[in-house]
């Protein structure tokens, strides 16, 4: 009986331990990305349920507090919302600023400040270095994919436009353009449809001879 009890009680132990992992949360390989570490409260390098309450909250309410600021700024009218030419003045705005932090993000990867970025200072990005580590020569075949113009340095353009397909969704180096090297011929026009021809009218139908008795 009370070996039954002992094991009963391990197993409720290991359940509870179970579903205490469960509700606590860890990013990637263990560690949590730096805008989250100010909320782990108890800096067990994990959120817990509570904690991340917390930052779900405080997110939130930054996400409104960015709202009214961009309401405040482009609200030309001070009608208490955006109308169209208000809201594509605040894309403009944003889109200016995120190209203003990939540029300040190009010059600090580019250490020597040369206006290029070489191999090695590209492998020195922290995220490309554990890339690197887990799948070497890694960081190379990235870089020449960036290095549109083979000159063993990318720079600012480049840069930037690797940001902008990534962020889109395109991962490729763009291809030759139509007419250099190794495109594709461009495919020739298909014949215009030849018109068919009219269908020719019915004949009308010769009367029936009427029979009288």
């Amino acid at each position: 009986m009370k070996l039954k009890l002992i094991i009963s009680s391990l197993i409720l132990a290991s359940l509870g331990a179970a579903s205490a992992d469960k509700k606590k949360k860890t990013f990637g390989d263990g560690t949590l990305p730096e805008f989250l570490v100010p909320y782990d409260v108890n800096e067990d390098g994990e959120l817990d349920a509570e904690e991340r309450q917390a930052a779900r909250a405080a997110r939130k309410e930054a996400r409104e507090a960015k709202r009214a600021s961009i309401l405040e700024t482009f609200d030309a009218d001070e009608d208490g919302k955006l109308n169209e030419e208000e809201r594509e003045a605040a894309r403009a705005d944003a889109k200016a600023k995120i190209e203003e932090k990939r540029v300040e993000r190009f010059n600090e990867v580019d250490l020597d400040g040369d206006g290029g970025i070489s191999l090695e200072e590209f492998s020195a990005i922290p995220s490309i270095a554990a890339m690197e580590e887990r799948r070497p020569e890694s960081a190379a075949k990235i870089f020449a994919k960036m290095d549109q113009d083979d000159s063993e340095s990318v720079d600012q353009d480049e840069f930037l436009d690797r940001i902008r397909r990534s962020h889109r969704g395109g991962h490729s180096k763009p291809g030759p353009k139509p007419g250099e090297p190794g495109t594709r011929p461009e495919p020739k026009p298909k014949p215009e449809p030849k018109p068919r021809p009219e269908p020719k009218p019915r004949p009308e139908p010769k009367p029936r001879p009427i029979f009288r008795k």
